[in-house]
């Protein structure tokens, strides 16, 4: 990764940063929900990144978007690791989180909606974001990355070190469940 002279590694972490800094930073947004938050994970997740070096490919070549794609799964598995330790040291302070605090999902909506039914919108992406809250872990993440991040199964797969047909467990079991908690609330689905 380091080229001749002083300033390779600065040169590769700002052409990382430029190339996929924007979607790890929208994923930790996603994952932490709080700009702070995401601004501390963000950073955490691109000092870890020069701490493994090694473990990055060659970015210096623009044309190499394979290169770049697993830079850009690499940097998020590292993000999702971060998250996960600072995760589990918050976890009973999220427990006492409402409903309120907690936004997802943001479903489509249109300018012609009513009053009525921008206000039934957030209400179905508030329970929406609570259910997927309270999912397993395991399958909140694979969530956060399938939604989140957008990243296809085997991206996921690859990111999280576990084989595609998991990832595809996961999301179906996570929808299911997502499914019978929406339609506990009383919604059709």
């Amino acid at each position: 990764m380091e080229r001749e002279g002083g300033d390779g590694l600065q040169d590769a972490v700002q052409l990382l940063i430029d190339t996929v800094g924007d979607d790890v930073y929208r994923f930790c947004c996603r994952l932490t929900r709080n700009r702070m938050d995401a601004d501390d994970l963000y950073q955490d997740t691109f000092l870890k990144a020069l701490e493994q070096r090694g473990r990055l490919e060659d970015v210096f070549d623009r044309e190499q978007v394979e290169s770049i794609r697993r830079n850009r799964n690499f940097l998020m598995g590292i993000a999702v690791n971060l998250w996960r330790n600072q995760w589990r040291k918050k976890k009973r302070e999220w427990k006492h989180l409402s409903i309120e605090d907690a936004e997802f999902f943001e479903l489509p909506s249109s300018e012609e909606e009513n009053v009525q039914t921008q206000l039934e919108r957030k209400e179905i992406q508030r329970r929406l974001t609570a259910h997927i809250r309270a999912l397993p872990e395991k399958l909140k993440m694979v969530v956060y990355l399938f939604y989140g991040a957008e990243m296809g199964t085997e991206e996921i797969a690859e990111t999280l070190h576990i084989p595609q047909g998991t990832v595809k467990s996961r999301l179906y079991l996570a929808r299911a469940k997502l499914k019978d908690y929406l339609e506990a609330d009383g919604y059709e689905i």
